[in-house]
């Protein structure tokens, strides 16, 4: 044990050091905690139990003296955070069963039993938190599927979207091309109304540009590889 055993009385002290004693042949040896004289602690394999040991009532309200005598030289021993749920006594009040020496070893067997006990509860903590954890990276994962999934299929339909308005731009702009040269025909045939006085070069310059745009219309003139990469552009 690290300091001195913080107990008033003799007898209290020798109680305690008769458990520090057993605890130190089973293999664990206690440790005041460095700022709770009545604290310590014990390392039962990988767990580390806490508990109290104490005088009964230290003292009487405060008369104005620097020390006021004890109401009780009782001992009280408490296995701190015990969890209710393990079924464990978890204080021992010399005024309720006696001499703390006649439970030494019941204390020695309780500590060790609620390590155990809390080490098995730890465990099973630890697994049900991975099979948590393992659920959720599934149904994370499953979610992720569902929208690559959704997103695909958005995709999808924007390009079969984009496919037809393009094939509709690529029809009418045929019938606009074909139209614009059956203009261009009946001007040069005279059948417009176009006026005798017309020029001849301005004529020719103005049939020259139509054409034109009738050609850049005209989605036939494209070669087929062209074609269809213009109705997979979905950037178009």
């Amino acid at each position: 044990m690290n300091g001195k055993t913080p107990i008033s009385n003799g007898n209290g002290a020798g109680n305690v050091n008769a458990l520090f004693s057993v605890l130190a042949r089973s293999g664990c040896q206690p440790q005041r905690f460095p700022f709770e004289a009545d604290e310590y602690h014990v390392k039962i394999g990988d767990q580390h139990m806490k508990f109290t040991i104490r005088d009964g009532e230290r003292r009487k309200p405060y008369t104005g003296y620097d020390t006021a005598p004890l109401v009780s030289e009782k001992l009280v021993l408490e296995i701190q955070q015990l969890s209710p749920s393990l079924g464990l006594q978890s204080t021992w009040n010399e005024v309720e069963v006696g001499n703390l020496s006649k439970h030494i070893v019941a204390i020695v067997n309780t500590l060790m039993t609620a390590a155990e006990l809390e080490l098995r509860e730890w465990k099973v903590r630890c697994h049900e938190a991975s099979i948590k954890q393992l659920a959720q990276y599934e149904e994370d994962l499953r979610l992720q599927k569902l929208e690559e999934k959704r997103q695909t299929a958005l995709r999808l339909e924007r390009e079969r979207k984009h496919r037809i308005a393009t094939l509709l731009r690529q029809a009418t702009n045929m019938q606009k091309a074909d139209s614009i040269r059956s203009l261009v025909a009946e001007v040069l045939a005279g059948k417009s109304g176009v006026g005798e006085a017309t020029d001849a070069a301005r004529l020719a310059e103005w049939v020259s540009w139509a054409k034109g745009i009738a050609d850049e219309l005209d989605p036939r003139l494209l070669s087929s590889n062209a074609l269809m990469d213009s109705l997979a552009d979905t950037t178009q």
